[in-house]
């Protein structure tokens, strides 16, 4: 096992993680701020994999673990598969397991996850320069294990070009902080639409309660929640031009999914929704509301509570919630 890394450790744990900032330090004129080094440690490491402008692409049979930044990449790429591989980055990094950016046509199957970040996340850049841009789209994510991680299939924060057209079927999620995780903010505009997410099994998705099974304690200490459609996620520190309208999710079904928290002490809502309230003068947008979101035959037992706010044109069809507490 690894030690966990972050921001104040890569001068003593990192290897290539180490080799790369020191080449920023020396950049920067040999001292970096603890702004200049949090931004620097966000944007200068390196995944294991990077992957641009590829075509036909199989990338699988392999362990991936210890990355100084991501899992694997791919950006602006077409007709990708990643498949039968074991990504073992929980607590190592926080690093997401594979994310694809402003690609098209990608299969996602037979894998293991165990993310410090996201385990499998979809990008297409941020704000106004990405308006009209190539979208992220096509991707068919099934017979997937993810374990731990912030999110289990995740759109965003990135979200300027669209995320769009993604099957997502028979995956289990355990332990994750999320699991079907669309996030982004206002100012990055674009969003994501016509995703579909069905016949998965979630377990503990968002809690700090522990499981044991086989002769094994599984612990977990997180506060997310099965399902969350938000615009108000923490983008981090990068500059963009602000998106002619603000960010929405659309399009999005959920369809046959069972999720049991096991209790409703911890964890957060069992979906929670919030749109824009368009009050921030300085980006000029109206309020902003999510739509055509579709629940149904989910079945969700020992959860908090929902949360919704600013959705519209939406359903909830053969919901049943068991034990959602007080």
């Amino acid at each position: 096992s690894f030690e966990p890394g972050n921001a104040s450790k890569w001068s003593t744990l990192g290897v290539l993680a180490k080799s790369q900032m020191l080449a920023a330090q020396a950049e920067a004129g040999g001292t970096l701020d603890s702004t200049r080094n949090a931004n620097y440690y966000s944007n200068r490491r390196s995944s294991l994999a990077t992957f641009r402008g590829a075509r036909q692409i199989y990338f699988g049979d392999v362990t991936l673990t210890n990355p100084a930044f991501h899992g694997v990449m791919f950006v602006e790429s077409e007709n990708m598969v990643f498949a039968n591989t074991v990504t073992q980055t929980f607590d190592i990094n926080n690093a997401d397991g594979v994310e694809f950016g402003n690609s098209s046509n990608a299969v996602v199957f037979n894998n293991f996850i165990d993310s410090g970040d996201d385990n499998i996340n979809f990008a297409a850049g941020q704000g106004k320069n990405y308006e009209g841009g190539a979208p992220q789209q096509y991707a068919w994510i099934f017979n997937n294990y993810m374990r731990e991680g912030h999110g289990g299939v995740v759109a965003g924060s990135h979200t300027g070009a669209w995320i769009q057209d993604i099957l997502a079927e028979d995956n289990v999620m355990f332990m994750t902080d999320n699991g079907l995780r669309l996030k982004s903010t206002p100012a990055t505009g674009g969003g994501a639409r016509r995703i579909v997410f069905r016949d998965t099994a979630m377990r503990e998705v968002g809690t700090k309660n522990s499981v044991t099974a086989g002769g094994q304690t599984f612990t977990n200490n997180a506060n997310g929640n099965p399902f969350i459609l938000t615009l108000s996620y923490s983008a981090g520190s990068n500059v963009f031009d602000n998106a002619s309208a603000s960010a929405r999710f659309r399009d999005i079904t959920v369809n046959r999914v069972t999720v049991d928290n096991g209790s409703p002490s911890t964890g957060g809502a069992m979906i929670s929704v919030d749109g824009y309230d368009g009050t921030d003068t300085s980006l000029g947008y109206p309020e902003t509301f999510h739509e055509n979101v579709l629940f149904h035959a989910v079945k969700i037992a020992n959860a908090k509570p929902a949360s919704i706010s600013r959705l519209k044109d939406s359903t909830f069809k053969d919901v049943t919630i068991t034990n959602w507490g007080t």
